[in-house]
């Protein structure tokens, strides 16, 4: 995501791992180059952009799970020199969404549904 927008998104049903992280990471650096490449081959494109390295100053944030920390992904981003913040460690009491969540878990998990 960017400020302007979503920049690639992917549903997984089930477990994920690092391998899963990997291949998204590495579609959307495809995926951007291909633009890029497109975007280039344009004339009014300013000559002066036209070399820069548009991922130089790429900046990821991702959440503190293992699989976003496994030494494939990290490697990653070191090969192609993207800088990598990540979130705080996860805390519930700093997502007031997990509130919710434990209500509707504890209001399902105390009841006895008819089928």
């Amino acid at each position: 995501m960017t400020k302007n927008r979503v920049v690639a998104y992917q549903w997984i049903r089930g477990g994920v791992t690092h391998i899963e992280v990997l291949s998204f990471w590495q579609t959307v650096m495809k995926n951007f180059h291909i633009a890029m490449r497109d975007f280039k081959n344009r004339k009014r494109y300013p000559d002066n952009l036209r070399d820069k390295d548009p991922i130089a100053n790429w900046t990821v944030m991702l959440d503190n799970a293992g699989i976003q920390r496994h030494s494939s992904v990290t490697g990653f981003f070191f090969k192609h020199q993207i800088n990598l913040i990540y979130n705080a460690a996860y805390s519930p009491q700093l997502m007031p969404v997990e509130t919710l969540f434990s209500m509707v878990e504890r209001f399902c998990c105390t009841r006895v549904f008819k089928g």
